[in-house]
């Protein structure tokens, strides 16, 4: 049986925020509350804001994140620490 991936903790706007384990080290955005829509149709994914080119901050695109990804791929990260540059994309 596979563990429910449940986000954890709340910033203010909703979304969580991650950083992807890469040279680039990308940031990406999701919204929890997109998660009960998609297992409705059984994915386990979420709405986010990632990048479509690594390294590009003006690629930043809307988009499924599977929940395996953020897991294998990613690091939870606060707000506080996301450059403004890629806050204002994300």
């Amino acid at each position: 049986m596979t563990k429910i991936f449940r986000p954890r903790g709340i910033e203010s706007d909703g979304l969580k925020y991650y950083q992807e384990r890469n040279k680039a080290g990308d940031y990406v955005s999701v919204d929890p509350s997109s998660l009960e829509y998609y297992r409705k149709f059984g994915k386990d994914q979420m709405e986010g804001r990632a990048t479509a080119i690594q390294g590009d901050v003006n690629s930043v695109c809307t988009t499924g994140i599977a929940l395996e990804w953020l897991r294998s791929k990613c690091r939870r990260v606060r707000k506080a620490d996301i450059p403004q540059e890629w806050l204002d994309r994300l």
